[in-house]
């Protein structure tokens, strides 16, 4: 018979949840209980994320509204602690990112989680929807990232080997090695033999998935989710991943409104935010380019093979796939090659 502690994790069974979580915190901690939740957030690929409160004999920090994050395989125990140690390091720091307060390596759920400080506010998303305040969200946005990238970097827990090209290449290079969907090769070379665009780099802290739907916004601040990504490198890299989610927000609209909405909107928002972020730090057009091409055709290669060989190929959760539809392989193919056509 199975104990509740070897279960296996049932993402939709919050009852469960909610008994072994608070079943391993009153073991660290002694007599609680989960008041809120686990209500379940829509959306992500990467992990299974919940909203949670408790109440008991906890520190005053356990107190206020918290976050459950659950990775989808136990082998990610050190991606769990490394993302931890991240947000640590950049909420020590004063920047606004939720802090850790717990990292498990699968003892209480049987998949690595953990809790953190939950971010006041909504999703800047939200801010894009009012035409009265896209202007000042923009500049919010490309100042907060601006921010980051001066944070002081002695000290980091993320170990820095450059180039950065180099370690940005590697998954892409290992999914079209091991995959082989149809039409990565011949851009995965171009990416190569240009890599030399950006080698020579000034070592800053980067987010690597900075957009709005990662930004909770409650009045003036703003705070920084989701550090899976986080690297030390080019800045560049970072910028060019956010302009090529703001390009490529359109085809992840299911409605055609939406799409159309977006596809007008982001002739507005790119210059913009350019405008914005270079009011803070320069930026050089190649080097953005050429890391606008990879980050989408990184994106590519991953949403090649989470549709032809399912989740499991990538460490994803369950269901990511349908969350992100097959059109996108498209709109992803041609925004590489127009941008490598420009940079020739």
């Amino acid at each position: 018979m199975t104990s509740p502690e070897s279960a296996p994790f049932d993402a939709d069974d919050t009852a469960a949840i909610r008994e072994r979580l608070a079943r391993h915190l009153a073991g660290r901690y002694g007599d609680l209980e989960i008041v809120e939740g686990p209500d379940r957030y829509p959306g992500g690929l990467d992990t299974y994320v919940y909203a949670v409160r408790c109440a008991g004999s906890l520190p005053p920090e356990w107190a206020a509204p918290l976050v459950l994050r659950v990775y989808p395989t136990l082998e990610q125990a050190g991606k769990a602690e490394r993302e931890a140690a991240i947000q640590a390091f950049v909420a020590d720091r004063g920047f606004p990112a939720p802090r850790p307060l717990l990292v498990d390596p699968g003892e209480a759920l049987g998949l690595p989680l953990m809790i953190m400080e939950r971010a006041p506010g909504s999703q800047a998303i939200d801010a894009f929807k009012n035409p009265l305040k896209l202007r000042a969200t923009i500049r919010k946005m490309a100042s907060l990232q601006a921010r980051l990238h001066a944070l002081p970097i002695e000290g980091c827990p993320i170990a820095y080997h450059p180039p950065l090209v180099e370690r940005m290449l590697d998954e892409p290079r290992s999914l079209v090695s091991r995959f082989r969907s149809p039409g990565l090769e011949a851009p995965l070379a171009w990416l190569e033999s240009h890599a030399g665009l950006v080698c020579d780099e000034e070592s800053a802290l980067l987010h690597n998935d900075f957009h709005p739907l990662n930004i909770m916004l409650d009045g003036e601040r703003l705070t920084l989710l989701d550090w899976p990504d986080a690297a030390v490198g080019d800045r560049h890299c970072d910028v060019g991943r956010t302009l090529a989610l703001f390009w490529l927000a359109a085809p992840l609209e299911r409605s055609f409104a939406g799409r159309t909405v977006l596809g007008m909107l982001r002739r507005y928002i790119v210059p913009l935010y350019l405008r914005e972020y270079r009011k803070h730090k320069p930026l050089v057009d190649t080097r953005l380019r050429y890391w606008e091409t990879l980050h989408a055709f990184k994106a590519w290669a991953q949403i090649s093979v989470l549709h032809r060989e399912g989740e499991a190929a990538l460490g994803a959760r369950e269901g990511a796939a349908v969350e992100v539809p097959a059109v996108m392989i498209p709109a992803l193919e041609a925004y590489v090659r127009k941008r490598i056509a420009l940079l020739g």
